[in-house]
């Protein structure tokens, strides 16, 4: 049961389960997602107040933009990191028992592209923040990803060829070629998420970089 329980949270929904709207399913999916989101973000209001003094210490708003992005990237890792112990841990507990190595690999596996695909809505996060003016535009990044990777996901659960091309579908563990040949590949998947989190890094640089007046209300609470 606690394996269950960790890889219903985890792992996705699976592709052979075409049947009706994937309602809790895909909640469940997304809870863990929207926890990470949400922690972040509500750090990141918090230390809005210093980001004025923070950006006149690192001299260049872009090298705040750098550490910022770094620093909260790790806060999501390691809220991703505890919520998936968490997971495991209740599996011990429920079980009592050690899973065997095929299932030490199933959770690795989990794990890396739950964690990697959780620091690809990050860093959409982070970039669009932005260019979000208001606390008001800003509360509605999350749930606006959220929204995203759950479209992307139904278009692909009703349209099965296309779903190993859309981003709902990857870092579900169930969906990727380990678990159905027809899934999606691994490796790319997890080298187009990486460039996609370094792409948010060095664009927000960039916008950043000559642009000192333009965005003062960066440095508004």
């Amino acid at each position: 049961m606690g394996r269950e329980l960790f890889f219903l949270f985890f792992a996705g929904i699976p592709a052979e389960d075409t049947g009706g709207f994937p309602l809790y399913p895909l909640g469940r999916w997304l809870f863990p997602l929207g926890i990470c989101l949400l922690a972040v973000g509500f750090r990141m209001e918090r230390s809005r107040a210093s980001r004025l003094f923070a950006a006149i210490r690192y001299g260049k708003r872009g090298k705040w933009w750098t550490a910022h992005f770094c620093r909260h990237l790790l806060y999501g890792v390691l809220t991703g990191a505890a919520l998936l112990a968490s997971g495991l841990l209740v599996q011990l507990l429920l079980t009592g028992t050690q899973p065997d190595r095929q299932g030490m690999e199933a959770m690795a596996a989990v794990c890396i592209l739950w964690i990697v695909h959780m620091m690809t809505l990050l860093a959409l996060f982070f970039f669009m923040e932005l260019f979000m003016k208001t606390a008001e535009q800003r509360n509605l990044i999350p749930p606006a990803l959220l929204l995203l990777e759950g479209m992307s996901f139904l278009y692909g659960h009703y349209h099965r060829e296309a779903a190993r091309f859309l981003f709902g579908s990857w870092g579900m563990y169930t969906q990727s070629s380990l678990c159905d040949g027809a899934g999606y590949r691994i490796v790319p998947v997890l080298a187009a998420e990486a460039a996609c989190i370094a792409g948010c890094c060095l664009l927000g640089y960039g916008f950043l970089a000559g642009r000192e007046k333009e965005t003062d209300y960066l440095w508004q609470v």
